[in-house]
């Protein structure tokens, strides 16, 4: 009997930090196993849910996408219209001034103008 370690046979805290700690490790790596099974099934039946709720849907979304399409490009002409006009408008004014372009009035030296 003095061959095996005294630990087997009687109940020291050894013998139950050891028995404890395999039964801890044993239902940590079950769990875990588990947590990731239903995880994984979970997963995957929402997803073909979600596939299965969207594929109606999906012709609408193709219309409205067209239609959104559309409304952008008649949104860009105008904007392009909208620039253009204001450049012709800025060339007139530039060129207006150009025109009737007055000199400053020079002033007298030794006059100092108020800040």
């Amino acid at each position: 009997m003095l061959a095996i370690p005294h630990v087997i046979f009687g109940t020291l805290r050894e013998h139950y930090i050891l028995l404890f700690g395999s039964a801890g490790a044993v239902s940590i790596v079950s769990g875990f196993v588990a947590g990731w099974i239903g995880a994984r099934i979970g997963a995957r039946s929402g997803a073909r849910q979600a596939l299965r709720e969207q594929a109606p849907a999906l012709p609408q979304a193709d219309a409205r996408i067209d239609q959104l399409m559309l409304a952008i490009d008649a949104i860009g002409l105008e904007v392009e219209r909208m620039a253009e006009g204001q450049r012709f408008t800025a060339r007139l004014l530039s060129e207006r001034s150009a025109e009737r372009a007055m000199p400053l009035p020079r002033r007298e030296s030794g006059t100092i103008t108020p800040h």
